[in-house]
């Protein structure tokens, strides 16, 4: 058997021709930042007072310079609030007094721990 032919047909080339395309300025988006609560400035103590925290085992009362506080160990935060200087805190447990000396900053808090036991 002959080979069989095949016949290749050829199509026209066309040329199309391109025409430059034109650019659109881009627009920018703005990116939206997620929101953050903002954080109240920290405010300085202007009160002119230093505070005490004071811990104890077992917990006591506390007397200030001679005088009953109303309070007892544990005490945290501003609740202590005290003019800066020299002070003498007593932790009273029944009869026992204990007494120690504290000196108090403006604007700084000072720690007291101790046990009593």
């Amino acid at each position: 058997m002959p080979p069989e032919e095949t016949s290749a047909e050829t199509k026209p080339e066309t040329k199309t021709e391109t025409k430059p395309v034109e650019k659109k300025p881009e627009t920018k988006v703005a990116e939206k930042k997620p929101e953050t609560p903002e954080k109240p400035a920290e405010k300085a103590d202007t009160s002119g007072k230093g505070y005490l925290v004071i811990t104890s085992k077992p917990s006591a009362k506390i007397g200030i310079d001679g005088t009953d506080t109303g309070l007892s160990t544990p005490i945290s935060g501003k609740t202590l609030g005290l003019t800066p200087g020299k002070h003498k805190v007593t932790f009273i447990m029944g009869d026992d007094r204990y007494t120690f000396p504290v000196t108090i900053t403006a604007g700084k808090t000072e720690r007291l721990d101790k046990d009593l036991q």
